[in-house]
């Protein structure tokens, strides 16, 4: 894998995987209790340890018999498919209680005021520990792309990466930070629960190690 296409996959593989951040990070940055500087340097120190995780298991992989490191690919598979199932099962479920109870159903959806974090997780130690434990996604994505059964591609496929999570890291910082600024009226009239983006997120993973697979057969 040429450090490009490296770059332009492990792009996609990051914005597929910061749906769910770019919300984290604006609850976090709507708290004007937590530090903005304290917010972006966890995540920042978060997205390069997870980064550092998925080199070294993809170097685990590449040092592995090419038979075995052909199966990294169901890594990010195996999440997505367990993530869709999740999300179908949680989908199910609260319909099943709008229809038994309208009023229970409202109480139980969240919004900006009830997702956003006590003041316990305002630590830098504790809000790198948040980041780390929402970035298992960004690994699974992360490792197919950094694994191409060669010793001599992973070390440049680790460096693209780094130059292209840690700007774009920034800029999903900069972006969250807007949004938290950025007053919606209190109820709006499209169905929001309809516009949520990250439905595809479970079909990105799938999708990566369908291709991570088919390439190292091929």
């Amino acid at each position: 894998m040429v450090p490009g296409g490296s770059a332009a996959s492990i792009l996609l593989a990051f914005v597929a995987s910061s749906i769910d951040d770019f919300f984290l990070l604006a609850c976090l940055y709507a708290d004007r209790r937590v530090p903005i500087r304290g917010i972006g340097a966890a995540k920042l120190a978060g997205a390069a340890l997870s980064l550092s995780a998925a080199g070294v298991l993809a170097s685990a992989c590449v040092a592995l018999p090419l038979s075995l490191s052909r199966l990294a690919g169901l890594v990010p598979l195996a999440l997505g498919v367990k993530r869709l199932i999740a999300s179908r099962v949680a989908v199910a479920s609260h319909s099943a209680i709008r229809a038994d109870s309208p009023e229970l159903a409202a109480a139980s959806t969240p919004d900006s005021a009830s997702t956003c974090f006590p003041a316990s997780a305002r630590g830098f130690l504790r809000l790198l520990f948040i980041f780390i434990a929402a970035s298992a996604d960004n690994i699974a994505l992360y490792i197919p792309l950094l694994t191409d059964g060669s010793r001599s591609a992973a070390v440049p496929a680790i460096v693209s990466a780094f130059a292209v999570v840690l700007p774009m890291t920034l800029l999903l910082c900069a972006l969250a930070w807007l949004s938290s600024r950025v007053r919606l009226p209190s109820r709006l009239p499209l169905p929001m629960h309809r516009l949520r983006v990250d439905a595809a997120v479970p079909y990105l993973m799938m999708l990566t190690g369908i291709k991570a697979l088919v390439t190292s057969l091929l």
